[in-house]
């Protein structure tokens, strides 16, 4: 019984990820769909062969998430609010972070005001420091590398 649920709420959220207009995951990838989190305007493509078994997530609108063919990504977590790109037959180990921004601002008096909007579901991106990352292809992550902006 247990099984039927899980592959269900994966049936749903794989439902709602490919009825967003900017999503092109080639038919033979094998992803992790309760792990995709996309905002309505933000890009993913996933090339054909891929196995992603990571969290993926837009952290806001425009984001851009290119990833190529035969590509691995195991048990990681990639956070994207501009521009993540990952290259074609890379191998990337559980455990890792990729993320493409500070979070939030450095100083204090820019980011005093954080908590408060996060508990409204906003995020004040004007003093958060972004940059894009890219990952060439044949590429190997071992587990627990952190590749920051």
């Amino acid at each position: 019984m247990l099984n039927l649920v899980r592959r269900f709420l994966a049936f749903m959220a794989r439902r709602q990820i490919l009825a967003l207009r900017h999503v092109a995951i080639a038919p033979s990838a094998q992803v992790n769909w309760r792990g995709l989190r996309m905002f309505p305007n933000s890009r993913l493509t996933i090339g054909d062969g891929s196995m992603i078994q990571a969290r993926v997530v837009s952290e806001r609108d425009d984001a851009e998430i290119l990833i190529g063919s035969n590509t691995f990504i195991g048990g990681s977590l990639i956070a994207c609010a501009t521009r993540i790109e990952i290259g074609d037959d890379v191998l990337i180990a559980w455990g890792c972070n990729i993320v493409d921004h500070n979070s939030h601002a450095i100083a204090w008096n820019k980011r005093s005001g954080d908590v408060k909007g996060w508990r409204q579901g906003k995020k004040d991106w004007t003093h958060v420091v972004t940059k894009p990352i890219k990952i060439g292809n044949k590429s190997w992550l071992g587990f627990n590398v952190s590749v920051l902006k």
